[in-house]
């Protein structure tokens, strides 16, 4: 069964403890705020996979949105549900449906979410050479090395989080998640990047299922990048 860990906005505190309630009884793991600044801090200090607005916070759907983009690959979902007028670029769950089933709409809109997520990521580059020479300036020795090093050191961080999700423990392949992440990050490879950033919250969540096909879909873009960084050792 999957759980998400949820940051609902609500300013009304009394319905604030009613829809967090609902919401826990659902598979989902809630935390609650009521203004934009506090939503924002309690992002900066936890990993959410969704956040929730109600027709109360719905406003700052447009706020929101321009900074959940900021964040690369692990953003949350951004989900208004009631008056939908300002949802921004999130996703809308009309007032229409009720307390009681608003933790089963919220699954299913993020699975949808997932789905177009995956999609996105197969548009992103595999590689920028250009960026990654500009970042080592220039330097060819330098830019060997640090290709070589990587090749090294993903291989066995793949086969660790593999071996890991194996077992059965996907919370203990988060941290290696995040270390690969930064390092494809730094050889400007986004799309292995966003596929890292996707198994480090899968992971963190303990979703094993989600975690396997994170897992596979960066082994692909992993297979991808190698290809043009062989390239660059062969030249």
């Amino acid at each position: 069964m999957t759980f998400l860990k949820l940051l609902l906005v609500e300013n009304d505190p009394r319905r604030a403890v009613r829809i967090a309630a609902s919401l826990s009884s659902g598979n989902l793991d809630v935390v609650t705020v009521a203004t934009r600044d506090e939503a924002m801090s309690a992002l900066a200090l936890g990993q959410f996979d969704v956040v929730l607005l109600t027709s109360a916070t719905n406003s700052l759907g447009s706020l929101l949105t321009f900074e959940i983009s900021e964040r690369n690959g692990a953003a949350p979902v951004l989900v208004t549900w009631g008056d939908n007028s300002a949802a921004g670029e999130g996703l809308a769950i009309s007032a229409a449906v009720p307390e009681q089933d608003l933790a089963a709409e919220i699954l299913r809109v993020y699975q949808e979410a997932d789905l177009r997520r995956d999609a996105a990521s197969e548009a992103l580059p595999v590689f920028d050479p250009v960026e990654f020479r500009n970042q080592m300036g220039g330097d060819e020795a330098l830019i060997r090395e640090i290709v070589g090093l990587f090749f090294e050191d993903s291989i066995g961080q793949l086969h660790s989080i593999r071996t890991i999700l194996d077992d059965g423990d996907a919370q203990n392949a988060s941290p290696l998640a995040h270390s690969l992440k930064g390092a494809l990050g730094s050889l400007r490879a986004a799309r292995a990047q966003r596929c890292a950033a996707v198994l480090e919250k899968a992971t963190a969540a303990g979703d094993a299922p989600r975690s396997k096909r994170a897992f596979a879909a960066l082994e692909k873009a992993m297979d991808e990048l190698a290809i043009e960084l062989q390239a660059i050792l062969d030249a």
